[in-house]
């Protein structure tokens, strides 16, 4: 059976719309919220002293704005494990760059699910920092810190909320 060009070219349309739209379904599933990932975390109660701190850093504008991020987002009870005194020195103003390199590696670009990260044994953070991630007893760990809620959907990402306020290494 021959057939004619248009008859070809629509076909091969329709097949790659087709392809291109089962192959985004997984990024399109992941992007679900209506909300950006700052409003999404505002909107979690378990993430105030978080949300605090990113407005403190300036990087709310960053995390509201049109990137795609996956967010390790700490507790509250995770600053709380914070010595006071270096949790209130960190939200002083005169300590922004060290507060914005600590958040910096709590963000990685682009969308990322728990099964994703599952897979990977590390990527690099927002601060340049290589972020190591663990399996434990089907649990993902993610510098040192639990997940203990995954997979929160976002407009512009996914926020994954753990259990320990990760500190970046050193800068070389």
């Amino acid at each position: 059976m021959k057939m004619n060009r248009t008859a070809l070219l629509t076909l091969t349309l329709v097949c790659a719309i087709a392809i291109l739209s089962t192959g985004c379904e997984r990024i399109k599933g992941m992007t679900g919220g209506s909300k950006d990932v700052m409003l999404t975390a505002a909107s979690k109660p378990e993430l105030k002293m978080f949300c605090d701190a990113v407005k403190k850093a300036g990087l709310d504008a960053t995390l509201r704005g049109p990137g795609v991020y996956t967010v390790f987002a700490p507790t509250d009870d995770a600053f709380k494990l914070l010595p006071p005194e270096e949790l209130n020195k960190l939200m002083q103003p005169d300590q922004k760059d060290a507060l914005t390199a600590i958040l910096k590696y709590h963000v990685i670009q682009g969308k990322y699910s728990e099964k994703d990260l599952k897979k990977m044994t590390s990527i690099k953070s927002l601060n340049g920092a290589m972020l190591a991630f663990a399996v434990e007893a089907d649990r993902l760990k993610v510098g040192g810190a639990m997940v203990i809620t995954k997979d929160i959907k976002c407009k512009n990402g996914v926020i994954h909320i753990i259990d320990t306020v990760m500190m970046p290494p050193p800068q070389e």
